[in-house]
């Protein structure tokens, strides 16, 4: 209708609800099709990231631990992860947020008792601007919570070294 009204013609609403009425089903189609191909393209993006990112996640530890060579840690990190690449996955992404939440429930179980010892109000405690003794114990706790990362990769590392997987085995 903005056509034919742009172009000075004159509407006739029979025509042009036949032809809105035709052209509706491969307007949807396109449409659908159009959705596939913009999600497909996001999903291009994140699942590569994600492959790379579980294949090489260990180079680091093979570097400081076996003092491997750069790009030969990677292949060995990539070697790792190789037929147990979900297994990995998940090891990466469970083992760090376990840690996480005990990091996070130590901390404020520790600064909620300690708030309530020196009869602090837990809305300055938790802010954006905390007192100066809630930034150092919180950097205390750091001090003990921070190396677990690490011991967590490096015992991961030392547990996917030490069960190879045989070749031909399925894929997980």
């Amino acid at each position: 209708m903005v056509v034919v009204l742009s172009d000075n013609k004159k509407v006739d609403h029979d025509a042009l609800s036949t032809a809105s009425l035709r052209r509706i089903q491969p307007l949807l189609v396109v449409a659908f099709l159009q959705g596939l191909i913009i999600i497909g393209g996001f999903l291009l993006f994140v699942v590569p990231s994600v492959i790379f990112w579980v294949w090489y996640a260990l180079a680091q530890v093979a570097t400081g631990l076996d003092d491997r060579p750069v790009i030969e840690s990677l292949t060995y990190s990539r070697s790792l992860v190789t037929n147990r690449f979900f297994l990995v996955l998940w090891r990466l992404i469970a083992g760090p947020l376990v840690i996480g939440l005990l990091y996070a429930f130590a901390s404020g179980a520790l600064l909620l008792a300690l708030s309530t010892l020196v009869q602090t109000d837990l809305s300055i405690v938790f802010s954006d601007h905390p007192p100066l003794w809630v930034s150092l114990i919180q950097s205390i706790i750091d001090i003990f919570f921070v190396p677990l990362f690490i011991i967590y990769s490096v015992l991961l590392y030392q547990n996917l070294k030490s069960h190879p997987v045989e070749k031909g085995a399925p894929v997980a």
